[in-house]
């Protein structure tokens, strides 16, 4: 029997344990009884948390991992942390903003139509962006801390932070940021390939005169409002994208996320989701 196996044996509650019984570690092992009988004391003074290392596994030195009250400086998840949570490469921290955040700090959340619980918040931590093919070099990053962000609800990974709900993000994920949190469609900077488009409906008008509302299986369109810098290439420039403010274009119908400004219906695509412009 190996040594994880031989400890986890012992995790019992028995009258050899009774004087450190918040382990439940038998002193059947000298090296934890040791470890086990200092810890308590330290317990007691309030000077330590005991947590269980993940899936009860030990080393063969340290039965636990050990965070002093004074160490602590955030909880991920529930588990204590004493550093903040670095996102690496391109990935972003965001925290989510609630209605609630929304009423006390006067940040105004964009309403999506298609969301159920669409990703939008204010930026916290940005990587240090990932290495360029070419270059050897990192990319440029899209957004920074402060910066209050849209992105696709279907993205990221949740974590809770200090009983507050944040999303890691790649940079991909992000839609737009919308300058002062804004809910206006003039606030709205999309982020690299990204298009900002005003939905206009199509109607067509028979022989006799009669405007009828056009069928769901005609091309989509609308007009374009805000425009990327472009998607970013290996060498660490960016593509252009040939749409400027105020063109029409055609557009995949199964693309791209709703939101609605004011009233309006927008839509947030990509560049290479736009088929023609006039």
């Amino acid at each position: 029997m190996d040594t994880i196996a031989f400890t986890q044996s012992f995790l019992l509650k028995s009258s050899e344990s009774r004087s450190c019984s918040h382990t439940r570690v038998c002193h059947s092992l000298t090296t934890l009884k040791v470890n086990c009988l200092r810890d308590c004391r330290r317990r007691c003074h309030g000077q330590v948390n005991v947590e269980r290392r993940p899936n009860n596994q030990f080393s063969s030195g340290h039965s636990f991992a050990m965070v002093t009250q004074s160490d602590v400086k955030h909880r991920i998840n529930g588990l204590p942390m004493s550093r903040d949570l670095l996102p690496l490469r391109n990935y972003v921290l965001v925290k989510f903003a609630t209605p609630e955040e929304q009423t006390s700090s006067g940040l105004v959340i964009a309403h999506s139509s298609s969301e159920g619980d669409a990703i939008q918040g204010t930026v916290v931590a940005v990587g240090p962006g990932s290495f360029l093919p070419k270059t050897k070099a990192r990319g440029p990053l899209a957004v920074h801390p402060g910066d209050f962000v849209l992105a696709g609800k279907y993205g990221g990974q949740k974590v809770d932070i200090d009983g507050h709900k944040h999303f890691l993000l790649s940079q991909e994920d992000i839609l737009c940021t919308l300058q002062g949190g804004k809910k206006e469609a003039s606030a709205v900077k999309p982020i690299f390939d990204r298009v900002l488009l005003k939905k206009i409906k199509s109607e067509q008008e028979t022989a006799s005169g009669i405007v009828i509302a056009a069928s769901k299986e005609l091309p989509t369109i609308g007009e374009v409002v805000a425009v990327g810098p472009g998607r970013l290439l290996e060498d660490g420039q960016y593509e252009p994208i040939e749409l400027s403010v105020g063109d029409h274009v055609v557009y995949s119908k199964y693309s791209g996320n709703e939101y609605r400004f004011g009233g309006e219906e927008y839509i947030i695509v990509r560049a290479s989701d736009c088929f023609a412009k006039w």
